[in-house]
């Protein structure tokens, strides 16, 4: 099951933010787990492996590093973890990934920036998909495409919509 959020950004430097030409982008959260139900990756499904999904420029990975999967993890990564068979610190964990990069290291406004970059240099791609290893479960990517959707929004980061 996908989750799919949208923000909306200027397709040239001179568009009003309000004005209707805006490209709308959409994200959605994937579980890059090979064969996951409904994910994209494994077996008939749209990418082999990890390495293939992660090399189309639609796709941002948002988790850590995993060995033998991962090359290295993602600087959109939850650095906070829980044991794997203890679901009842799940939201624990997306609340210190709240505090501490969020809040404090600000990490959504890079992706924004990436974001940006991504549908500027590729101006075909409309639906942007933010792979982590928790979806559809509650994620730490849910809180982040929230602080991207709030910051897109507010003057203060006009200057990386109009960059």
């Amino acid at each position: 099951m996908e989750k799919k959020s949208k923000v909306e950004v200027e397709p040239e430097n001179n568009v009003a933010l309000d004005d209707p030409k805006k490209k709308v982008l959409t994200l959605v959260i994937v579980n890059v787990k090979s064969n996951h139900n409904g994910g994209p990756i494994g077996k008939g499904r749209a990418y082999k492996n990890f390495a293939a999904w992660e090399a189309q420029p639609c796709n941002i990975y948002c988790g850590r590093h995993v060995q033998h999967v991962t090359k290295k993890g993602s600087p959109y990564r939850n650095p906070h973890s829980f044991p794997k068979d203890d679901e009842s610190e799940r939201k624990s964990v997306i609340s210190k990934y709240e505090e501490y990069q969020l809040k404090k290291n600000k990490v959504h406004l890079a992706l924004l920036v990436d974001l940006l970059e991504r549908a500027r240099n590729h101006p075909a791609i409309s639906t942007f998909y933010l792979g982590c290893w928790c979806a559809p479960k509650e994620c730490h990517v849910e809180q982040l495409i929230a602080y991207v959707l709030d910051a897109s929004s507010k003057s203060e980061c006009e200057f990386f919509l109009r960059a």
